[in-house]
This record gives structure tokens, sequence and C-alpha cells, in this order.
């Protein structure tokens, strides 16, 4: 929730900017005002945004008041955010617009001051009085140049300001990518200057023509500079997803050569994973809760190669004297079918009665919680879930699941069950 609601907040931004250029050539047209809303508007929701990023990474199990605070982000500010937004945006009153931005001014200094008081609590987790100004810089910024606007005429902001504040979301935005990556155990630089080396290759490749095009046809308008970022916007897109687009030409490409395809997929996994492999990881030396923590991701990626594929437990020695055992090759697929067959037979071994399918008894919670939702792959708590496929014990347990089993206490027999799993890994690396 953290990294996409920094990348929406980021987009808001970028599209507040994009906005701000384009009025400078049809100010004195009818849309010129609407691109001035949307300016406004989009800076106002990439500070709320921004905050929901920073109070949706503070909340943690365990302490009533940050859950707390993070049901009032999820059912409460957004509500707030967008509706107040569109009524400011809606206006056509200057002075009811003036006085709503005014407002919006209001309720942003309510955001920094909120976050202020919770979000301190940063420094006592280890963050560090640094990181917590960095991942405050957008909210510091933004607040300031808005509160200085009751000094001045409404609508007079400079550029240069808002130019100001969507470069203070660039480090925050980084810091907060490096921590929730290395929460999973792997490596951001190398993906990191991928993605930025490829943004700019296309971008200069694709739209450097564009802008080379009105250079030379000596005028730029409301049209061409907006062909301009258009182009800009899709160069970055395309290589943004440029993965699920090579998966689908050769979808295309290769409709009648499945063996072809098969291997095409297994080699854009690797290349995925490769990236994101962190070889300085020691899986052996880690502690018993990051042990925890990778078993859990592990788990809610067991049916995904991909994502299992970049899970530090895929180094342990154990998966690598299972891969000598049986013969198979010292791959990054090959490790992640392991960890898979290792996680798999873990959770197999905590069936109380291997002779029954399924039972509801107290002893049988934790093996439900893990088998069916993760080794079967049911969705007891999805509306959209359909049970076609399953037979009928596993049919059984979910309605079991959704009759009897709120989805909180699910959650906490799957961490109870992760944390024996982690005891029973914890005992081969010793062994």
């Amino acid at each position: 929730m953290r990294v996409l609601l920094s990348g929406l907040c980021m987009l808001a931004c970028a599209a507040g900017m994009a906005a701000d250029l384009l009025f400078g050539y049809c100010y004195d047209l009818p849309s010129g005002g609407n691109l001035l809303r949307l300016q406004d508007y989009a800076y106002y929701l990439s500070l709320a945004g921004w905050y929901g990023a920073l109070l949706s990474g503070s909340a943690e199990s365990g302490s009533p008041r940050r859950v707390s605070w993070r049901v009032l982000w999820s059912f409460g500010l957004p509500l707030v955010t967008i509706l107040s937004g569109l009524g400011w945006m809606l206006t056509q009153d200057p002075d009811k617009y003036a006085a709503a931005f005014h407002a919006v001014v209001l309720i942003s200094l309510l955001f920094i001051a909120a976050g202020s008081i919770r979000e301190v609590r940063f420094h006592q987790a280890g963050i560090g009085i640094p990181g917590c100004f960095i991942l405050f810089m957008p909210l510091i910024v933004y607040t300031g140049f808005v509160t200085a606007s009751f000094a001045w005429p409404f609508g007079s902001l400079h550029r240069l300001q808002f130019f100001l504040y969507g470069l203070s979301l660039i480090p925050s935005a980084i810091r907060l990518m490096i921590g929730e990556i290395r929460k999973q155990g792997e490596s951001w630089l190398p993906d990191f200057f991928r993605s930025l080396d490829y943004s700019l290759f296309f971008t200069l490749l694709f739209s450097g023509q564009v802008a080379v095009a009105i250079i030379w046809g000596g005028e730029l308008n409301f049209r061409t500079l907006l062909l301009l970022m258009a182009s800009v916007a899709i160069s970055i897109a395309f290589q943004v997803y440029s993965y699920p687009i090579r998966s689908l030409l050769d979808n295309i490409a290769f409709a009648t050569f499945p063996n072809l395809l098969n291997r095409r997929a297994e080699l854009r996994i690797v290349e995925i994973a490769q990236v994101r492999i962190d070889e300085e990881t020691a899986p052996e030396q880690i502690s018993d809760e990051e042990l925890f923590q990778y078993i859990r991701r592990a788990l809610s990626h067991l049916g995904n190669l991909q994502k299992l594929a970049s899970n530090p437990l895929t180094r342990l020695t154990v998966i690598e004297r299972r891969l000598k055992e049986r013969g198979a090759p010292d791959g990054v697929l090959e490790r992640a079918v392991e960890l898979k067959n290792l996680l798999t037979e873990t959770i197999l071994q905590m069936k109380p009665n291997p002779d029954k399918l399924f039972d509801t008894a107290d002893d049988w919670r934790f093996f439900n919680a893990l088998y069916f939702p993760y080794v079967i792959g049911i969705k007891p708590y999805s509306i959209r879930y359909a049970d076609e496929r399953l037979d009928a014990h596993a049919k059984h347990a979910l309605d079991w699941f959704r009759t009897c089993v709120p989805e909180r206490t699910c959650y906490n027999w799957q961490n109870a069950g992760a944390r024996l799993i982690s005891l029973h890994i914890k005992e081969k690396i010793a062994l």
C-alpha cells in the first residue's frame, strides 16, 4: 500500500505540473480555467496520497492506536479528500473557489500537524531524524507554500514552488522504496539503475524526435506541447510495462509454438529475478523475525515462481543440498521450485491425521489456514472467487472459512503457522 500510494502521489504531482505548463499556452481560452483547477486538485491529491503512504506504514499489528489510525485512513481521509476536492473543483464563483482553496490549505495543515504528531514515532522505530525529515519533506514543502498563499493574491503561487515540491517527492519516494524493498530481502540498486536508464533512453529516443520536430517547426503551442508530453508519458510507460508488453507480443508471435512460448516465459522470470536477488544476503545469519517475514512472504507467493525466485530463502544451504540430492541444476527457477516444495512438505507435516482430508478440530486450524489458501489456492474472503475447480473437501473447507472463521482470525492462524515453519527451517539450518 505504501508503494502504491506513493506512486499515485507522484503521478498526481506530474499531472499538476503538466496542467501548469499547458496553462501557459491556453490561459485565454475557456479550457484554461479547467487546467488551473486540475493543477490545484492534482497537487492536493498528491499531498493526501503521500500522507496516506506514510500513515499506512505506521500501522502495525499489536498497537491498537496505530491500527485505529490505519482504519481512519482506509475509510475516512480518502473520502474527505475526494469530496472536498470535487466541491472545490466544481464551483464557478471565483470568491467561493478562493475560499475553498483556503479551506484546502487548512486541511493540508491538518495533514502536516497530524503527521508530525503521529509519524514522529518513526524515530522510535529506528528510522532516525534524517530519514524522518526526508519522508516528511513533501508535506513540509507543500504546506509551507500553500500557507504562504494567505499573504498573496489567490492563484499567484509561482511555478518554481510547485517544481520544488515535485523535486522533494523524489528523495522521499526513493527512501520509501528502499525501505520496502529491503524488507522483502531484495536488492534495489541494479533494478533502479536499469529502470532509470531504460526510461531515459526511451524518452530521448521517441520524445526527442518530437522535440526536434517542434524546434525545427519554430512554434510551440498547446497542441505540440500536449503531443510532447504524451510522447514522454508513453515512452516511460513502455519501459515500466516492458515485461508485460513482451509477454503479450510473445503470446501473439509464438501462439503456434507452445514449447518455445514456455521457454520464453521461463527466461523472462529468470531475467526479472536476477536483478532483484541480493547476492550479499546470508539467510543462515538472519534474525528469527527476519526469517519469519521471509517465510510469510514466500507463503503468499507460493503460486508465483517469479516473485518466489527473488526470496532470500532460495539461497539457503538446505535448498542447495536438496537440489544436489535430486540432481537438479542450480538455477534461479530450480531454487524457487525447491523452496516451494520445502514449504509445501512442511505444511503437510503439520497435518494432524494423514488419513483425513479435512477436519475443523482445533489442532487442524494452522494446517487449514496454510494449506487451503496457499497450497490449494482458495480465496475464502474474495467475493469474486469461484469454486468450480475445487474438489469436495476443498469446497467444504471454503464454506467453513466463510461461515466460521473471520478473516482476522485466519490471518492470526497463518502467522502462527508461519512461525512454526520458521522454527522447522531453523532446525534444518542448524543441522
